[in-house]
C-alpha cells in the first residue's frame, strides 16, 4: 500500500488517512482598507467616570480621549469637565499614554505611605499613579483583595529607604 498523497495521522490509537494539502499559489493581495473615523463630541465627566468608562461608552480609546484633550495624567478626570471624545477613532489607543512599568520600580520616594482607595481605583492604576510595578504595591498590601478594593479603603504604598 503507498501513501504519495496521503498522510496518516494517529489520534489516541486511532489510525486515519488524511490526504496532504496541494500547494497552491499565494492569494492575491486585498486592497487597502480605509476608515472613516467617527464624530468627536463633548463628554461632560460624570461620579465614578474614568477614561476607561467614558472610553468604553463611546466607542473610543483611553489615549485616544487623553491626547485630544492634552491630559498630562490619563488616570485623574474632573469631575464636570468636558471632554472631547473621538468615537469609533481608526486605531482604538489604550496603552500608548499610561505610564511604562517597570520591573525596578519596587518603591517610591516624596509620597505618603498611604494612599486612600477612591472610584474607578484598581491595583493596576494605583500602581500607575505612583509608577510602580503592580506586583510591588501588593507585596507591600498583604491580606488586601485587589479584586475587592473599597471606596474610602487605606492602602500601603511602599517607600524607598533613603
Amino acid at each position: 500500500m503507498q501513501f504519495s498523497t496521503i498522510t496518516t495521522l494517529l489520534f489516541a490509537g486511532v489510525a486515519a488517512a488524511m490526504p496532504q494539502a496541494t500547494p497552491t499559489s499565494a492569494a492575491p493581495p486585498s486592497a487597502t482598507s480605509t476608515c472613516t473615523p467617527g464624530p468627536v463630541v463633548d463628554y461632560t465627566v460624570q461620579g465614578n467616570d474614568t477614561l476607561t468608562i467614558v472610553s468604553q461608552k463611546l466607542n473610543s480609546g483611553i489615549c485616544n480621549i487623553a491626547t485630544l484633550n492634552n491630559l498630562a495624567n490619563p488616570n485623574f478626570i474632573a469631575l464636570g469637565a468636558v471632554l472631547k471624545v473621538p468615537t469609533a477613532p481608526c486605531v482604538i489607543d489604550n496603552i500608548s499614554c499610561l505610564a511604562k512599568q517597570s520591573d525596578n520600580n519596587t518603591c517610591v520616594s516624596g509620597v505618603s505611605p498611604y494612599y486612600t482607595i477612591v472610584s474607578g481605583d484598581t491595583f493596576f492604576l494605583v500602581a500607575q499613579k505612583f509608577n510602580l510595578s503592580v506586583d510591588a504595591l501588593q507585596a507591600a498590601n498583604v491580606g488586601a483583595d485587589p479584586l475587592l478594593l473599597q471606596l474610602n479603603q487605606v492602602i500601603n504604598i511602599p517607600i524607598c529607604k533613603n
